[in-house]
């Protein structure tokens, strides 16, 4: 890189940056799109405001053979952002990458009911976009307002109900998939014996007895949210023997 482009370059990237702060993005988004436009930067030399298809085939084709398919989107959603905002141009290549479909859309759980509700993973993806803003599932999930909310004064401090914010419609589909999973998981208690009952089951027929049937919707809604943003975020398919590692 010569001192000419090194110095654009420079002076686009600190513009990129100042972009992705006044948009009121997530820390580790603006993270993952400054990190994209630099490591585009060490790849073309700096000279990255004029790229063709064939050059980001390229270097898109580099990349999958090192990174995962996480770190691949986050450098197109970077770079797109770049072109939008400091190029002010438009993007033009939607259709340039494309994950495998096996990935985006697992079998979370084993339970038949709850297929429905999963094979929305796709309406998932589009919805959320990028996982991996978000640190944990526990934060996705409080994202999805499936957490309880939190009040209390002198140092004490009172659970109440879920915050209800976020994608309502996302809510909703993992509210009705936890509840088929409950009134399956009641029936094959009533029918089998509790040594039939997967790990799973076993952990919702006893919370079930413990805090109720609502809470319970909830409790499994949430774990289900947890599931999905791991799948998401990490760019894996679904494991149900995930647990028993090491």
């Amino acid at each position: 890189m010569n001192t000419a482009s090194s110095a654009h370059f420079d002076q686009q990237y600190q513009l990129h940056l100042k972009h992705l702060k006044l948009k009121g993005l997530q820390p580790k988004t603006i993270d993952a799109y400054a990190r994209a436009i630099r490591r585009l930067g060490g790849y073309f030399s700096g000279q990255i405001d004029a790229l063709s298809e064939a050059q980001l085939t390229e270097y898109f084709s580099d990349l999958i053979g090192t990174h995962s398919w996480s770190a691949v989107k986050l450098d197109l959603y970077g770079l797109k952002f770049y072109t939008t905002h400091v190029l002010k141009k438009p993007w033009v290549m939607p259709d340039l990458i494309k994950p495998p479909k096996a990935q985006r859309l697992p079998d979370i759980v084993t339970v038949e009911e709850a297929q429905r509700l999963f094979s929305a993973t796709r309406t998932l993806s589009y919805r959320v976009g990028d996982a991996s803003m978000f640190r944990n599932g526990r934060q996705f999930a409080a994202w999805l307002g499936l957490t309880p909310s939190q009040s209390g004064s002198g140092g004490k401090t009172k659970l109440g109900r879920i915050t209800r914010r976020g994608d309502d419609y996302l809510r909703t589909l993992l509210v009705q998939g936890a509840r088929s999973v409950l009134a399956a998981t009641l029936r094959k208690q009533r029918r089998a014996s509790p040594k039939k009952l997967t790990r799973l089951q076993q952990w919702i027929v006893v919370l079930n007895g413990r805090i109720g049937y609502h809470k319970t919707l909830v409790a499994i809604a949430n774990k289900h949210a947890r599931q999905l943003w791991a799948v998401l975020a990490k760019g894996e398919a679904y494991n149900p023997q995930a647990w028993q590692r090491a």
